[in-house]
């Protein structure tokens, strides 16, 4: 809710703006839609959350910032209810503290890419390599079906 009246907001703005300078009616349908493009996709990247499978021996990630990881590299797959603080937003989106999603430096974990539907527990946390990626869901019944399929699959 809060993004549909962000983006009434910026479009008035934007149209008000785009009048003052006398662009036509057609630049500024364009410039519109540009904006409505954006809005579409930043909306779709936060509000659709990641789904998580095991394919091949692999655990998949999909949605934006997705990844594929081979099972075999995974360190450890843990179930907790705090993570350390977020210190640097590198490669990701912060949509207002309502999800993280792409790539962050991590307190005391150093980098590594955030599924995050919401900022409180549970969180999956898979580490591989000197990495690691965090997933949750607004659903905690969710998140903790993701932790038992991925346990299960890597554990095998």
């Amino acid at each position: 809710m809060i993004y549909l009246a962000s983006g009434i907001v910026i479009l008035v703005a934007l149209m008000w703006y785009l009048d003052k300078k006398g662009l036509t009616r057609v630049k500024m349908i364009f410039s519109i839609a540009i904006v409505v493009v954006i809005a579409g996709y930043m909306g779709y990247v936060v509000l659709v959350p990641p789904a998580v499978t095991i394919e091949n021996g692999n655990m998949v990630i999909t949605g934006s910032y997705g990844v594929e990881i081979p099972l075999s590299e995974i360190t450890s797959v843990e179930l907790t209810s705090e993570i350390p603080k977020i210190e640097l937003r590198s490669n990701g989106i912060d949509a207002f503290g309502y999800a993280l999603i792409g790539k962050f430096r991590l307190a005391e974990w150093g980098n590594g890419r955030l599924f995050m539907q919401q900022k409180t527990g549970p969180f999956v946390v898979v580490k591989y390599h000197d990495t690691f990626s965090i997933i949750n869901y607004r659903d905690q019944q969710r998140s903790q079906e993701t932790y038992d399929l991925l346990y299960s699959a890597w554990s095998k």
